[in-house]
């Protein structure tokens, strides 16, 4: 049922409204949504128990051969065990159930994974993997006494019919508690199809893209699966395991998978992977293969080694011979990096037999080499600085610092370091030219992260700013100033992705706000916002009077509830597939206003206000959207509502950003 009117409020605060948003680099043109859930397709109905919850799985199959990724089920893989959900959540449907069930199969270097359930056609939505037709599931290492891990990946596959959603065909949702949208390699298949009655997904992620893990050399794999099948304006969500795979920011439970013995009937097939993939300079770098062999060959391998450059260049080269074993046969060696300087490499291999290899652009391992350096000698630097650093510049490198080293220290040994690298590059660059006088944040132009140090508690505290091109300090010009307030589990590197902002003749900022995902309502979200204001403002020739305060999805609640709190600072406000209330998730224990309370708008007459929300938008529903606008031209606000027909939980499309543009440049100038 839709939310209309004071009914339609209470059904809201009812329902679980976990409304979600963030765009990284990755994703720059459509702006996305982490999570599935929304108003209008939140649970309404308790979940249908389908069958017990395993405490085990059996073993998953081994395939010496690669599968066809079509979307259908190879003749050859019939024989796969059909596994079972334990239970379906109906979210926004009153329909029954349909079937559906998933098999698992593995080969020396890929997991294998197909989904099936009845119907007659894929259903194409808006981030299908969580609002159907798609799947997803997770790849974790597990904890004693398999407590959840904070280690894993989530991936993510959906059914895709246009260009604009092939983002979400596949990738990794998550990675690690509180990674975003992170890419599959091109060696990642994925098809869908409906057919004889049904509608099916085959996946083929390559092991290497789950680096570390693999069948034969970690120590244990837990796995979950979810899979969202569309029912008219809801879905199915059914689970192998009861737990919402997309929570934010928490651990992942799992069950652990076995691994059926292989069995290879002829030659042999190779799995290598390094010990670490972030190492200083002048280390020697630890690796590790596994050869599978069938016995009826000479009884050995050869892996011929190559370290390349980030440009593919070849500087390094050796190889390692081994005897191998019927079965399974493991060999640990060192690769020699020689006296590489900092820098990013790859690490190609190849087996004599042609099926194992990873020496191509996208197979390559990935190391990163790391400069010598340490806190201490940054922050001996920054003191003998003194006044030759603006505060605000200072108050940067120091953030920029801490929090590169604090990086360094929490990376996994498989894990590589290219921002920690580039950063303390970046940093090192910034010192040496402070030092000969040239304050380089004072002049910087394009998206760049800055800090100031907070009154509300002495920390350290970062925000996002974009400076147009042809920026001149000394010019004497004031700039508008642009606020912008990011979606849930994101920060405020959202601006990079936001870059429909302004034309180019503003200042943007983004303030961290405290936190992913607490809709700028707690943890001092407030205060950070105002203290970011008040930063930028002394940094930057800023136009008190032209402040325009806009944000996405959790964001859109953050310009309402951020107006409320401060509604003399802004001159307009701009909300982008935004939502105008919280629940408990983004603040336990705690009460909010809500902007469908019409008592709650009254500070709201006379603003300029810009909406855009897509009419498909599943995340954020539209017809609350619609709710609220009607309620604030009551208020007395000036709206300018913007839709478009198709259009989902996403940034607006050309006729709706020409709109929005005009309507920025009439506020602006009145």
């Amino acid at each position: 049922m839709k939310p209309n009117g004071s009914a339609g409020r209470d059904g809201l605060r009812r329902r679980i409204i976990r409304f979600f948003g963030g765009i990284l680099a990755l994703v720059p043109v459509l702006f996305v949504s982490p999570s599935f859930v929304a108003a209008e397709s939140a649970l309404e109905s308790p979940p249908v128990k389908l069958n017990e919850v395993p405490h085990e799985l059996a073993p998953v199959d081994f395939l010496a051969e690669v599968p066809v990724i079509d979307g259908v089920l190879d003749p050859a893989l019939r024989d796969l065990p059909r596994r079972a959900f334990s239970q379906v959540d109906l979210f926004g449907t009153a329909e029954k159930p349909v079937d559906a069930h998933y098999r698992l199969a593995y080969g020396t270097n890929f997991l294998y994974v197909y989904v099936e359930a009845q119907g007659d056609r894929v259903t194409y939505n808006d981030r299908a993997y969580q609002n159907g037709d798609g799947f997803h599931f997770v790849i974790a290492r597990p904890r004693a006494g398999d407590a959840p891990s904070d280690e894993f990946y989530v991936a993510a596959c959906s059914a895709v019919d246009r260009p604009q959603l092939d983002w979400s065909r596949r990738l990794f949702w998550y990675y690690n508690v509180d990674k975003l949208f992170v890419p599959m390699s091109a060696q990642a298949k994925l098809a869908s199809a409906a057919h004889d009655g049904v509608i099916s997904f085959e996946l083929l992620l390559p092991w290497q893209d789950l680096h570390p893990y693999h069948p034969w050399l970690s120590d244990g794999i837990g796995f979950n699966l979810g899979f969202v099948k569309a029912s008219g304006q809801g879905a199915f969500y059914y689970r192998v395991l009861p737990e919402d795979l997309g929570g934010e920011n928490v651990p992942r439970r799992y069950i652990r998978l076995r691994f059926a013995e292989p069995v290879l009937n002829n030659g042999m097939q190779t799995f290598v992977e390094f010990g670490r993939n972030h190492l200083g300079q002048g280390e020697s770098l630890s690796a590790r293969a596994v050869t599978l062999s069938s016995g009826q060959d000479s009884g050995s391998e050869n892996l011929s080694i190559a370290v390349l450059s980030g440009e593919g260049t070849g500087l390094e080269s050796s190889t390692t011979e081994y005897p191998c074993k019927r079965g399974l046969t493991f060999h640990e060696f060192r690769v020699n990096l020689g006296d590489l300087p900092p820098g990013g490499y790859r690490v190609a291999w190849r087996s004599r037999r042609d099926y194992s290899r990873g020496d191509d652009s996208t197979r390559a391992l990935a190391v990163t080499v790391l400069p010598a350096t340490a806190p201490e000698l940054h922050a001996k630097r920054l003191e003998d600085l003194g006044a030759r650093l603006s505060p605000g510049s200072a108050t940067t490198l120091r953030f920029l610092s801490d929090e590169a080293f604090a990086s360094l220290r929490s990376l996994k040994p498989y894990e590589t370091a290219a921002k920690v690298r580039m950063a303390l590059l970046r940093i090192e660059a910034d010192l040496s030219q402070a030092e000969a006088g040239r304050d380089m944040f004072a002049r910087r132009t394009g998206f760049l992260r800055r800090a100031f140090l907070s009154r509300v508690d002495n920390t350290l505290q970062p925000y996002g700013v974009r400076v147009p091109a042809g920026f001149d300090p000394k010019a004497g010009r004031r700039y508008p100033l642009i606020v912008f307030l990011h979606g849930s589990a994101s920060d405020e590197t959202d601006l990079v992705g936001f870059d429909f902002l302004s034309e180019g003749d503003c200042i943007e900022l983004a303030p961290r706000g405290r936190g992913p995902s607490n809709a700028f309502t707690r943890d001092h979200a407030q205060e950070d916002i105002e203290e970011a204001i008040g930063a930028v403002v002394h940094s930057y020739p800023i136009d008190e009077d032209r402040i325009i305060l806009t944000g996405f999805s959790m964001g859109g609640y953050g310009v309402y509830r951020t107006f409320y709190e401060h509604p003399a600072r802004y001159k307009a406000l701009a909300v982008f597939s935004g939502m105008p209330a919280v629940e408990e998730g983004f603040a336990p224990g705690e009460v909010h206003p809500g902007f469908l309370d019409d008592k709650n708008l009254e500070r709201f007459r006379g603003m300029p206000v810009f909406i855009f929300h897509g009419r498909e938008d599943r995340n954020c529903p539209f017809s609350v959207t619609q709710e609220l606008i009607g309620k604030l031209g009551r208020a007395g606000a000036s709206v300018e509502f913007v839709t478009e027909a198709g259009a989902g939980h996403q940034r607006p499309g050309p006729e709706a950003l020409a709109r929005y543009h005009t309507w920025l440049r009439t506020v602006m100038n009145n």
